[in-house]
């Protein structure tokens, strides 16, 4: 893999086309994004027939997905942008830093070494420690950024602030056509669109890597969870590999799930009880749901898709893996799925699955 730094920075020279994605490789227009933007990592603007691609970088814990395709042996530039209203820095030292002193701040000997990419089917992160950064891609797959990940020693500091990135190379599209090319085949889903919240940006993206781990475990495992992340208890509860269906966003378990969560969120508690002692059953009657089998899932702390899908997975304080099975219990047919800012948490996230 070829990696080379320089400090030429003039990239958005001559820059046309600007049209404006989400992480589902949808077209946004203005009122979309105020609406239902779940953060501003979750934009991408693009210029000069959809070949160059702008992207504000949020601090954060975890990875983000773009649904920018890149082939293998292709060549990928990155372009740190010069702005004053963009400041990174670490937490342990409550300092932020702009780009004119960023060369004093290293970590590990890194500039920028929190902020890492990635192909999505190889783990071969690359640290991005210069304006500008050149690699050649060993593989084919989606475009990840990931921010405050241990790998390597990289990235031990929570980072802070946010930067705005130029990427050259590749090519955007709607995310069913990359997890098609990627081996997770799937039905789209069938939504009303006029059903903002149950259909909104983060519940879809949470619900595809849902499907993408029901589909293909084993692929989801390898392309989005580290061995070393998998606890060592794994022989006790194996992983079935069972291909299994997707699920349905459905408008009331969306309702079961945002009533819990708003509850849980406003109140800075926890557990499966909610508003005036409701159980799930209580929550699932309210809303006329006829189920013979039900569960919940509770995430806290997470507002990153991948993360809390990982948390499931990886179930590391679960001796019996209660979340993993839910996640992969082929009786579940649809889904609803709130995420919402914790008093005490910071996030929390209700996911309900129904037969």
């Amino acid at each position: 893999m070829g990696l080379c730094g320089s400090n030429d920075i003039n990239v958005k020279d001559g820059l046309n086309e600007n049209i404006t994605f989400d992480l589902n490789g949808n077209k946004l227009d203005n009122t979309f994004l105020s609406k239902n933007s779940i953060c501003k990592s979750s934009q991408i603007k693009t210029y000069n027939n959809n070949k160059i691609f702008e992207i504000e970088i949020e601090a954060s814990i975890g990875e983000i997905e773009y649904p920018i395709f890149i082939e293998k042996d292709s060549k990928i530039e990155i372009n740190i942008l010069e702005d004053k209203n963009y400041l990174w820095g670490f937490l342990p030292k409550e300092k932020r830093v702009d780009f004119k002193g960023y060369s004093k701040h290293k970590y590990k000997n890194l500039n920028l070494g929190c902020l890492l990419i990635r192909i999505s089917t190889s783990h071969d992160y690359i640290p991005i420690d210069n304006k500008k950064f050149i690699f050649t891609s060993k593989h084919e797959g989606s475009l990840i950024i990931a921010a405050n990940l241990d790998i390597n020693n990289y990235c031990f500091y929570e980072p802070k602030g946010s930067i705005k990135l130029i990427v050259k190379g590749g090519s955007i599209y709607d995310t069913k056509i990359i997890d098609e090319l990627t081996d997770y085949n799937y039905k789209s889903f069938d939504y009303k669109k006029n059903d903002e919240k149950t259909y909104s940006e983060i519940n879809l993206i949470i619900a595809r890597y849902i499907n993408k781990a029901r589909i293909n475990i084993k692929k989801y495992i390898d392309d989005f969870i580290l061995d070393s992340e998998l606890p060592e208890d794994e022989d006790d509860v194996p992983i079935k590999t069972k291909k299994l269906s997707a699920l349905e966003l459905d408008s009331k378990l969306y309702k079961v799930a945002e009533s819990h969560c708003n509850y849980l969120s406003i109140n800075g508690t926890s557990g499966h009880i909610g508003a005036e002692g409701s159980t799930l059953q209580n929550r699932i009657e309210k809303q006329k749901i006829k189920s013979e089998e039900y569960a919940e899932c509770i995430i806290y702390g997470y507002n990153n898709p991948i993360s809390i899908i990982n948390f499931l997975i990886i179930n590391r304080y679960s001796k019996d893996k209660k979340e993993r099975k839910i996640l992969l219990n082929d009786k579940f047919k649809k889904i609803g799925i709130s995420l919402m800012e914790h008093l005490v948490f910071g996030y929390c996230c209700v996911i309900v699955f129904s037969d």
